[in-house]
Formats: structure tokens, sequence, C-alpha cells
């Protein structure tokens, strides 16, 4: 990935984070609070180029938090 795309990707992750915090889909936690049989979850980032329809052309960075739900019980 060319180097000048990067702060454009990071900038995408900052706003997924923001709105996942406005939209109180966090709370932080300590290890030390944390039940034995407590789960967490790992995660990564998807990222897309979004693109205008009929031009092609770069519209925007997206990027968008994904959570292992496959292993929740």
């Amino acid at each position: 990935m060319a180097s000048h795309f990067r702060p454009s990707w990071l900038t995408a992750e900052q706003e997924e984070w923001d709105g996942l915090w406005k939209q109180n889909c966090f709370k932080v936690w300590k290890r030390s609070d944390l039940a034995a049989d407590d789960r967490v979850f790992t995660s990564w980032y998807v990222c897309k180029l979004k693109r205008e329809f009929i031009s092609g052309k770069m519209s925007r960075f997206k990027a968008r938090l994904i959570v292992q739900g496959f292993n929740m019980q």
C-alpha cells in the first residue's frame, strides 16, 4: 500500500472507533475484573476503498471493526 494512503486509513479507523464509542458498544475492563469464565474475542479491521459508481474515482476510505462472533456461545 502506498504510504500516502496511510493517514486516510488511520482516519477511517478513528471514525469507526468514534462511532462505536458514541453508540456505547464498549466498556473498559481491567484484566483483574474479568471472571475466570469470561471470554475475550479477537477483532480486526476490514478496509474498503469506496468508489463513485460512474467515474470509478476514489470517494472514501471505509474501515469496519469485525469481531469473531462465531466463537460466541
